[in-house]
């Protein structure tokens, strides 16, 4: 389960973070960035490809999700060489520890990413928004 969720420079998000619980709820007012939190979360799991929802006038967007097992950043840019997934356990004993970075990414969340997550991109997941 993801525990903490950590955003920078997504869309209108240029710095949030948040603790999850079993069942969280997102409320706020209109364009306060409840959407743009659950497409990173969504841009996380699924790996979406693309840069368009980096903050204009910056190069990174960062997506780090904290799970019991250690956390996992997605990397989005607009190089070449800016895009990747980080894992990074927190047991040294892990087969990723101390930790591994993804960079050939291909469309494809990484089978790693997805089993340290616990989430499979491919199941089907209830992302309720406005759209």
């Amino acid at each position: 389960m993801i525990e903490r969720l950590e955003v920078r420079n997504f869309q209108s998000l240029h710095h949030v973070e948040l603790e999850l619980g079993s069942f969280t709820a997102i409320v706020g007012p209109s364009s306060s960035g409840k959407s743009a939190l659950t497409r990173a979360l969504r841009v996380l799991i699924e790996n979406q490809r693309g840069n368009s929802f980096i903050s204009h006038g910056e190069r990174i967007s960062t997506i780090t999700a904290t799970t019991s097992a250690g956390t996992v950043t997605l990397q989005r840019g607009k190089g070449v060489d800016d895009n990747s997934y980080t894992v990074i356990p927190n047991d040294p004993a892990h087969p990723l520890a101390p930790q591994q970075k993804f960079t050939k990414l291909g469309g494809e969340t990484p089978v790693e990413v997805s089993k340290f997550l616990g989430i499979n991109p491919k199941d089907p997941i209830a992302f309720a928004s406005q759209f």
